[in-house]
């Protein structure tokens, strides 16, 4: 198994480091290397670094209260322009972030994925905060990304299988 599966954290202590534009950038590519049905590839995503944006992320919703503190934040939407099934836009969306979240642990840097689909509510707060407009973009989840305030913030968690694989 790929080492960055079996360390992979959700972290939400981050320190003052800021992630280079270069590495942003990396990890919306390895999100967009996701699979998709019929390849479809219905995300895009609305980058912000600012102190303003992540300060109302963080006081906008009960579980993004550790944004203000991240180096950025990339809100992942759903295009619909892209949909040829679209029941299947959310499940690639998924698959989206975690490549995303794969990708930043692999150079060091700590994810935390915060659901916002299908809560109209904080998709419509999200539409606000990110100032996205029309209805093209359906806000899916806000990701925040920053280097972890502590070194050992990655490690092997114990995860059972055993008993969930039917007969």
């Amino acid at each position: 198994m790929v080492k960055e599966i079996r360390l992979r954290r959700s972290v939400r202590k981050y320190s003052d480091k800021v992630i280079s534009d270069e590495d942003i950038l990396e990890i919306i590519h390895a999100a967009c290397m996701a699979p998709s049905a019929l390849n479809q590839q219905p995300w895009a995503f609305k980058v912000v670094s600012d102190k303003e944006t992540k300060d109302l992320v963080g006081k906008s919703f009960l579980t993004t209260h550790f944004a203000k503190n991240a180096s950025h934040i990339i809100l992942f939407l759903m295009d619909k322009r892209h949909f040829r099934i679209e029941s299947m836009a959310p499940l690639d969306v998924s698959s989206a972030i975690t490549m995303a979240l794969l990708e930043a642990q692999s150079k060091g840097i700590g994810s935390c994925w915060c659901g916002v689909y299908p809560s109209k509510g904080r998709m419509k707060k999200c539409q606000e905060i990110f100032k996205i407009e029309g209805s093209r973009y359906i806000p899916f989840g806000i990701v925040t990304f920053g280097y972890p305030e502590k070194e050992d913030a990655f490690y092997e968690a114990k995860r059972e299988f055993e008993g969930r694989i039917l007969k």
